[in-house]
């Protein structure tokens, strides 16, 4: 790890490139900032943040404004995936070059072999500092390749290899988010469907990822581990595509998904609030699918809420600040085995039979199957009078007479009514 954790800023990517780089000396120059490129020297490569491999990548130059991660006086190093590039990083000074950073060490290049190149610029002179990875594969026999850089908008760090494309293969290509334990960061770019191809999104590592925006890609979303935080108003953060949301993995959020080409399959956490926050606050997010889909929430599948206020205050419905919500479209099925998770931040505790709040705004939902058994709503704990109880049509939470309590009533009402009928 080169440097600790500090601040992140959105991570902004450049997408499959494939820029080659020439076996020669003018090789190419990358503008990071604008994606330009050209093969001979640009006017403003003093003044801009150009990068400028050459000879298939084997050797490179930097002017000032770029200075790459080094060891020792001048080599490049080739940064392993999960490396932190941060102030604390050790960056070349000034306008530079490096000749020794293809060779057989760990931290050296191999030829025909894909690295990361990790570096620091700044956006103009005297401009704001960023931080950044490039990835890169050298060669001595031909054109060595550029396959795709990326960098934070703000002067905090950047972890190698957390966004990658891959090469389309029977024009399909798959972007892969891959956040460590304990990582996080914002994507500030929208991924599209591009050059033809149709792009997915698998989401892995158990640390986080925030979408801000609203992306277009149609090839459907895959989270396997961790958490994708969304936070887009508009759009949907998701692509049009399935999401397959694995059981190891959480979807959480305040913006909008919105499937139109594909089902959406839960095995996993569905969790209602941004999952960047110190602390929870009362939020909605915008989940589901148009017609002809379907939301299934599988039998490990849960959906996490928070109570805010109402305890002890009766109907809470209209209340939009007493709890969370998620504000459903399309048809959903809960499978037997669903939970649901109700948590307290402000640990509430005048419980009251009576009290309700929504949970759900079926305003623009289709059919809904399936509940959730009283085993599997996991909240607070109430009296032994008292019961949670979920109407999946709907969408509001309840306190009712605890049902074995209710059942001891109607036998006890039952034998004095045999009673008097004897008499």
């Amino acid at each position: 790890m080169l440097g600790g954790l500090t601040a992140r800023g959105a991570v902004i990517y450049s997408g499959y490139q494939e820029i080659a780089v020439p076996l020669n000396f003018d090789g190419v120059y990358l503008n990071l900032i604008t994606g330009a490129t050209t093969t001979t020297e640009p006017v403003d490569w003093a003044t801009g943040p150009w990068i400028n491999p050459f000879f298939g990548g084997v050797y490179l130059s930097n002017e000032a404004l770029v200075r790459p991660v080094i060891t020792g006086a001048d080599q490049a190093v080739n940064l392993s995936s999960g490396t932190v590039i941060s102030s604390a990083s050790t960056f070349a000074t000034g306008m530079g070059g490096s000749t020794t950073h293809v060779g057989p060490a760990l931290n050296q290049f191999q030829i025909g072999a894909a690295g990361h190149l990790g570096f620091q610029f700044e956006t103009s002179t005297g401009g704001a500092t960023r931080y950044g990875w490039m990835d890169l594969t050298v060669s001595n026999t031909g054109a060595g390749v550029i396959h795709g850089w990326a960098y934070d908008d703000i002067d905090g760090s950047i972890v190698v290899g957390n966004i990658t494309q891959s090469a389309p293969v029977a024009s399909a290509q798959t972007i892969t988010l891959s956040v460590p334990t304990g990582e996080s960061f914002t994507l500030g770019s929208t991924l599209t469907n591009n050059g033809g191809n149709i792009n997915s999104l698998i989401k892995t590592g158990a640390g986080t990822t925030t979408l801000s925006g609203a992306h277009t890609f149609t090839g459907g979303t895959t989270i396997q581990t961790g958490t994708l935080n969304v936070t887009n108003p508009t759009g949907s953060a998701t692509g049009s595509g399935a999401l397959t949301l694995a059981a190891a993995a959480t979807l959480s959020g305040t913006g909008r998904v919105l499937v139109t080409t594909g089902d959406i399959s839960i095995s996993g956490t569905l969790s209602i609030g941004d999952a960047a926050l110190a602390s929870p606050v009362s939020s909605s997010l915008q989940f589901g699918t148009t017609s002809g889909h379907q939301t299934e929430l599988g039998s490990g599948g849960a959906l996490r809420f928070d109570l805010f206020s109402g305890a002890g205050s009766g109907d809470n419905t209209s209340a939009l600040s007493a709890s969370d919500l998620l504000v459903l479209y399309g048809d959903i099925s809960m499978l037997a085995g669903a939970t649901l998770i109700l948590d307290n931040p402000n640990n509430m505790t005048a419980w009251t039979i009576g009290d309700q709040w929504r949970l759900w705004d079926v305003t623009n939902a289709g059919t809904r199957t399936g509940n959730f058994a009283l085993a599997n709503i996991l909240a607070p704990a109430l009296s032994s009078f008292q019961a949670w109880s979920f109407d999946s049509q709907t969408g509001i939470l309840s306190i009712v007479p605890e049902p074995s309590r209710v059942m001891l009533l109607m036998l006890g009402l039952g034998g004095v009514l045999m009673r008097r009928r004897r008499a």
